[in-house]
């Protein structure tokens, strides 16, 4: 006999196998995705200075990013150039008119984040990196 927690994971790495539970969760990205690009193509109006425009609520949430990053935030110039990694994809990170370490600073910005990404290198690996 299996106990409960063992009768459980089993269930769960069999589930994983199962062609019914990964089309449902297709399914249930796809109306997820749906929703989303619904819900984005809606028309707000955003107030600038003394001037009101109808824009979609994608538009407003760019604008507010790129004011961000203009002003000097971090994570809001961090977030477009890992978007615009993403949404250009490949194609012009392989172009051979960027130099080698413009490609690496695309490559690196549209790879997930390390599980490590808050430690600092010690000075024996830094030593490694650079012999």
């Amino acid at each position: 006999m299996m106990s409960g927690t063992v009768a459980r994971l089993s269930s769960i790495n069999s589930s994983r196998d199962d062609p019914e539970i990964h089309s449902a969760a297709r399914r249930a990205r796809a109306v997820f995705t749906a929703d989303l690009l619904d819900e984005l193509g809606e028309i707000v109006t955003v107030t600038s200075g003394d001037q009101k425009r109808a824009v979609t609520k994608q538009r407003a949430i760019v604008d507010v990013l790129v004011s961000k990053a203009l002003k000097g935030d971090a994570h809001a110039s961090a977030t477009i150039i890992g978007s615009c990694a993403r949404a250009l994809g490949e194609q012009y990170v392989d172009d051979e008119a960027e130099a080698p370490e413009d490609r690496a600073i695309i490559r690196a910005v549209a790879a997930p984040p390390a599980k490590n990404f808050n430690r600092l290198p010690t000075n024996k690996s830094m030593e490694d990196n650079n012999e």
